[in-house]
């Protein structure tokens, strides 16, 4: 039997291969496939043992995370035109957090491939990225882990090339900047220099741009 949560029936079981501190799979619900993830980390407290200060603290922990996800994925759908990858559900299941997101296939285009392509198909793929980009960037989001996997080639109805953007779990408010440097996310090889800076402890001014110099 195929677990099932939330009436998504998981195709393959979890994994955490370039997930960071979450895991992820392929479900089905309805006729629609989804990416899910789970996330690891907070968990609401279903345990009876804790005292009760302790389970007060963890309760109003997970409310935070809540408000915080439902504010950041409201404001991602509200930029997306499509090629920003919606959300479309963010919910808790016992003590787990959830996010999914309709499954985006990739066409396993690689540098080689993109740089085949006749340029006015080179631009296109470009324009749908940087175009996604400022749309997030205009809500005062940073992605803040934009990398190859994270940026899909999928051919478009007319088989055109388009840059869709997933994985928005590193991303952050200009307006809410991290304070600890384990608070900021993301793929070092990829990480803009005032973010360096910024993990080695520096003086630092994270924006947007960090996305502009990874892209």
């Amino acid at each position: 039997m195929a677990e099932i949560i939330n009436q998504y029936e998981l195709i393959r079981p979890f994994q955490n291969q370039n997930a960071g501190f979450s895991r992820w799979s392929i479900a089905r619900k309805g006729n629609a496939s989804f990416f899910i993830k789970e996330f690891m980390n907070p968990r609401y407290p279903d345990e009876d043992t804790l005292e009760e200060d302790l389970r007060i603290e963890r309760i109003r922990e997970c409310e935070s995370f809540e408000a915080k996800k439902y504010e950041l994925y409201r404001d991602i759908n509200e930029a997306s035109d499509g090629n920003l990858v919606r959300i479309a559900e963010f919910f808790r299941v016992g003590s787990r957090y959830y996010m999914t997101t309709w499954w985006i296939e990739s066409d396993g285009m690689g540098p080689d491939q993109i740089a085949g392509l006749p340029l006015k198909d080179k631009m296109l793929l470009c324009r749908t990225a940087a175009h996604s980009l400022a749309a997030l960037h205009a809500k005062n989001i940073i992605h803040a882990d934009i990398k190859d996997t994270n940026v899909i080639v999928h051919m478009s109805k007319g088989g055109k090339p388009v840059a869709k953007i997933i994985d928005f779990d590193a991303c952050l408010y200009e307006y809410d900047l991290p304070e600890h440097e384990e608070d900021l996310e993301g793929d070092q090889v990829y990480l803009s220099p005032e973010a360096c800076l910024f993990l080695c402890g520096e003086e630092a001014r994270l924006s947007c741009k960090m996305d502009v110099f990874a892209m």
